[in-house]
């Protein structure tokens, strides 16, 4: 009899950032499992104080590992509309997305989609336009981030940066727990505090502060995340 072998991951653009920051995860893995307990659905929103800190890759990649290593259904939500990277991440096209169901084009049961990986579910920021300044709170993209974060076992958030879009502290009221992420090298530390302020006044601590210490370019010509 031939031995059953394992089924190989769906190579993705993204796979060699995850290797790069494999430690990163474990730590992420073991800081979000230990705060699930025995709920059914567990909402984890990534944020950071600025632009360009990382919490793109880290949510995509902590979704990713979810699946493939805890075999977890996931549902991944890119609510950072202002600069999109989760598409070109999972080799996805852009839309349909948050802001084609902002302005009717795709209805609530078609806008969270299945991807290259079994497991992960995807709601993209969408591409047929620029956002408005402000647009992520507004009560029809909240009430769908909503009901897409209690589909599946776990909902993983990618937020905008808090400094530069505080309306991301409308979404605290739909997550279980808030990781925020640093870039070494680059988040200034006042910034940093001045998030850990907001976060407070809304009434919410993050579980985790995270240094994102990858710094490499990223493969397949992606830009930068977060």
């Amino acid at each position: 009899m031939t031995p059953t072998s394992t089924p190989q991951p769906v190579a993705l653009p993204i796979d060699p950032v995850m290797a790069a920051i494999r430690p990163t995860l474990h730590s992420l893995l073991a800081q979000i499992t230990q705060s699930v307990g025995h709920k059914q659905n567990h909402r984890v929103m990534f944020v950071s104080p600025e632009h360009g800190d990382g919490t793109s890759t880290l949510a995509t990649t902590t979704a990713l590992t979810l699946v493939r290593q805890l075999r977890r259904e996931v549902t991944l939500i890119e609510a950072n509309i202002y600069s999109p990277a989760i598409a070109a991440y999972l080799d996805l096209p852009a839309s349909p997305g948050l802001l084609e169901y902002a302005d009717g084009l795709v209805d609530a049961e078609n806008v969270v989609r299945s991807c290259r990986v079994r497991g992960l579910r995807v709601l993209t920021a969408g591409d047929c336009r620029t956002p408005e300044e402000g647009e992520l709170g507004s009560d029809n993209l909240r009430s769908l981030i909503s009901q897409a974060a209690k589909q599946q076992q776990f909902t993983v958030i990618d937020a905008p940066p808090l400094l530069e879009h505080p309306e991301a502290c409308l979404l605290l009221d739909d997550v279980d727990e808030v990781l925020l992420v640093v870039r070494a090298g680059s988040t200034h530390a006042s910034a940093a505090k001045e998030a850990v302020k907001i976060l407070e006044e809304a009434g919410v601590s993050a579980s985790g502060v995270f240094l994102n210490r990858f710094q490499a370019d990223l493969p397949f010509g992606m830009k930068a995340s977060r």
